[in-house]
């Protein structure tokens, strides 16, 4: 489901905040990422993993959502490999193209930094929401 660029999701506005950061891949690739963190661990990292839009405030949100409920989560762009470290795409950012660069290698080894950088943050367990 991809939602639009001004879209949030269906709660309560979250009250935790959002980090943003830039994650590394261990090919070297930098990639934007929002990192939310409760204020008291009660469960397991989660890394959000978007739609085909990317990282867009629907994601942070509930990536901000899940720190409310003891989760420190972490919201990833896929499109740091074809468009780099890009927190302002239009909402007519070409998609398929950028789709066309990315790799089942690529993408995993993004989620594995976005694992590592939870497990950092004291994460013993994680786990993935999204597509």
């Amino acid at each position: 489901m991809c939602h639009d660029a001004d879209a949030r999701p269906p709660f309560p506005a979250p009250h935790r905040s959002a980090e943003p950061l830039v994650l590394e891949s261990a090919d070297g690739t930098r990639f934007a990422a929002t990192l939310a963190t409760p204020e008291r661990v009660t469960g397991a990292g989660v890394v959000v993993l978007p739609d085909l839009l990317g990282l867009r405030g629907f994601y942070v949100d509930l990536a901000r959502a899940l720190a409310d409920r003891g989760h420190p989560a972490l919201a990833i762009d896929y499109y740091g490999r074809t468009d780099g470290v890009n927190r302002n795409r239009p909402a007519d950012f070409p998609i398929m193209p950028h789709l066309a660069g990315l790799t089942r290698d690529g993408e995993l080894a993004d989620v594995e930094a976005a694992i590592a950088r939870l497990r950092a943050a004291g994460c013993a367990r994680t786990a993935t929401l999204g597509f």
